[in-house]
Order: structure tokens, then C-alpha cells, then sequence
């Protein structure tokens, strides 16, 4: 992948910055970048992206749930087995917490890109590769940046 496509999936798919924005700060066509979406379906990545793990987060709430409801149903504890898996889900579903929160600075710095590029584009242009650096690190966690 060269290093403008590179840059245009990371732009698109991982900060949710508009076509014509992003063929703006890469420097190509938004041509371009419509045929780079539709050839590697770029447009689809970007929604799992977004929503998949609010859904995930709400699968393992209702599994959860409803194992209680069975151990409570059946005026039982729950097995070593249903502990261990009710203790996985929450784990999950913690990681998943983290990972909105990082969709929230992802729409945040979207925003403001897609604002200060109205008012001076240079310096959005500029700045694009250190804000795609500290989402990154934002990613890996707290103790890299």
C-alpha cells in the first residue's frame, strides 16, 4: 500500500475524516480516494470500526444477564464454569469501555480538523500526521504518550 493510500485508509477508516477532506490532506483526487473506498470496501471497515464494539459490549451484558437470571432461577449459585465466563465477559466489556473512549477522541479530533482546516488548512495539513500519531499512541494506552 503506498504511503498516500496509507495515509488516506488511516484518515478515513480509523479518524472519520470526510472523502473530501482527506483527498485534500493526502494530496490526491477525491476520485481517488472514492476508488480506493470502493476497492477495499473502506467504507464498511469504518462502521464496523465504530459500532461494532458498542454491540459486542451489549451482547456480553445480555449473556450475562441471563446466566444470572438461570442461576437464580434455578435458586442455585453459579458453577465455577458460569463464574469463569460471567469473569471473562466483564474483562471484555472493560477493553471495550477503553476502546469507546478512544472512538470519542477519534470523533473529537475529527471535529477539530475538520474545523481548523476551514479556517487554515495548511495548518491542518501540518499538524494531520501528529494528531494521527497521538490517536495512535491513545490506542496503545496511557503510559505512551
Amino acid at each position: 500500500m503506498s504511503l498516500k493510500k496509507k495515509q488516506a485508509y488511516i484518515l478515513f477508516v480509523e479518524n472519520n475524516v470526510e472523502i473530501k477532506e482527506v483527498a485534500r490532506i493526502v494530496g490526491v483526487s477525491e476520485r481517488t480516494i472514492w476508488r480506493w473506498n470502493k476497492e477495499e470496501n473502506w467504507r464498511e471497515m469504518k462502521n464496523v470500526r465504530i459500532h461494532a464494539p458498542a454491540k459486542m459490549a451489549s451482547l456480553y451484558y445480555l449473556q450475562s444477564e441471563a446466566l444470572m437470571q438461570k442461576a437464580h432461577n434455578e435458586k442455585r449459585v453459579l458453577t465455577d464454569k458460569e463464574a469463569k465466563t460471567m469473569a471473562s465477559m466483564a474483562a471484555t466489556i472493560d477493553k471495550l469501555s477503553k476502546y469507546d473512549k478512544i472512538g470519542f477522541h477519534i470523533r473529537a479530533m475529527d471535529n477539530f480538523m475538520g474545523f481548523l482546516s476551514k479556517k487554515d488548512l495548511k495548518l491542518a495539513q501540518a499538524i494531520a500526521d501528529y494528531s494521527l500519531q497521538f490517536l495512535k499512541r491513545l490506542q496503545r494506552g496511557p503510559s505512551h504518550y
